[in-house]
């Protein structure tokens, strides 16, 4: 989503636009518009990656589980909360999937566009920037960049250790 969004705020940012759309009554409703094309984007995707997904899982043969119920009689086996058929968890999979690829996408909107703000347009290096004033420490915009890299990547690594590790 990211890659969708960075060139349409970080232009209007760099170039001013925002400000100078404050003053027609269309400009207003722009960054309104970027966040349902986002939505919009990330719905898309979301669901051809759900159906690329449902077309390669459904050669495996599990439709005929479809209404058998999740439950099992071992022991040591997860113990769930609800009822469900295999069908119903595979649909709240699917909707959980949904839902957290708009929650994500919704995230970083706001969070790309709460960073453009401060990091590149308002008061770069200067006493009078807004993590300057907040902090303290001079050249903060770098460091919140670092910062912000280098918890990316530690969430990437991470997962991806996690998931060596996880048992199939």
């Amino acid at each position: 989503m990211l890659v969708l969004l960075a060139p349409v705020v970080t232009r209007d940012r760099l170039a001013n636009m925002q400000q100078l759309q404050w003053s027609s009554q269309k400009g207003r409703k722009v960054l309104g518009t970027q966040f349902l094309a986002l939505l919009l984007s990330a719905f898309i995707l979301t669901v051809i990656d759900l159906v690329i997904f449902i077309g390669a899982y459904s050669t495996l043969g599990t439709g005929v589980f479809w209404n058998n119920p999740i439950h099992t009689f071992c022991e040591y086996v997860n113990v769930f909360w609800f009822d469900l058929t295999y069908g119903q968890y595979v649909m709240c999979i699917i909707g959980i999937a949904v839902i957290l690829s708009l929650g994500m996408a919704v995230l970083v909107f706001v969070m790309f566009v709460l960073f453009i703000n401060i990091a590149m347009t308002d008061n770069l290096f200067s006493i009078r920037g807004i993590l300057s004033q907040i902090t303290g420490v001079a050249g903060i915009e770098v460091w919140t960049a670092i910062g912000v890299l280098i918890i990316a990547i530690v969430m990437c690594v991470w997962t991806l250790w996690h998931e060596k590790k996880c048992e199939v």
